[in-house]
């Protein structure tokens, strides 16, 4: 740290971390800068599905959310959970090698039937395209997010966006995430069916969340960079 002049981090989250620990006489070298965008898309007409982006594992709180659709989909025929993801990053073939979690999650997922649709790993730009087609994104982490970009990505295709708010993901949620940040499967299913009984509710939400995604873009946020630069020549 004595090396350098400024170090950013990508969330204010991040920020407090590293300031407890380093001694006070670093911490104004310590500064804040967001991840940005260039994508965000509206649309009015969307279908009825949940998306979940990422990897089958614990910390990303999958399996609460699986359980969750598998109490309220049942109740609304109309709607699919699409999973985006494997356990592991790329393609995920062999089930037997899989770890004793993603195996669990995976058969409570087949219990779906019509209403899942499981893709893996998949290109970004098709992730962003389900998701501007979808009308809900969940991003259920149960560890600290550095930043979480997914969350960032659904509200920048006119999603609305559970999360429970862990680490940067509430920040990047503010007021606009439907946050709930103990993550337990009833109490997921209970916000799941809050919005998805309440078609309004979902527009309101979907408008204001890709409002608030317009101040990542990175042409709101090349000045903060330009101003971090010229201060350090």
């Amino acid at each position: 740290m004595q090396l350098v002049d400024k170090v950013m981090l990508c969330s204010e989250f991040m920020k407090d971390r590293l300031r407890l620990a380093l001694p006070d006489t670093f911490h104004d070298k310590l500064g804040r800068m967001y991840h940005g965008i260039d994508h965000c898309r509206s649309k009015n007409e969307k279908k009825k599905e949940i998306i979940f982006a990422g990897r089958l594992i614990d910390e990303k709180g999958v399996l609460e959310l699986v359980l969750a659709c598998k109490e309220i989909l049942p109740q609304y025929p109309d709607w699919t959970l699409r999973i985006c993801g494997s356990e592991r990053y790329g393609a995920q073939k062999d089930f037997q090698k899989l770890s004793v979690y993603a195996q669990e999650t995976l058969r409570h997922l087949n219990d779906l039937k019509q209403q899942l649709v499981l893709t893996g790993f998949i290109p970004h730009n098709d992730l962003l395209n389900y998701m501007l087609d979808a009308e809900i994104v969940v991003v259920p982490s149960k560890w600290d997010e550095a930043f979480g970009r997914v969350a960032l990505e659904a509200l920048s295709q006119s999603c609305v966006l559970l999360t429970s708010g862990r680490g940067g993901l509430a920040e990047i949620a503010g007021d606009l995430g439907i946050v709930e940040e103990t993550v337990h499967p009833q109490r997921m299913a209970k916000k799941l069916k809050d919005i998805m009984d309440d078609a309004e509710k979902r527009k309101r939400l979907q408008a204001d969340g890709f409002e608030r995604a317009q101040s990542f873009r990175y042409s709101e946020m090349l000045p903060a960079y330009d101003d971090v630069r010229g201060n350090l020549i």
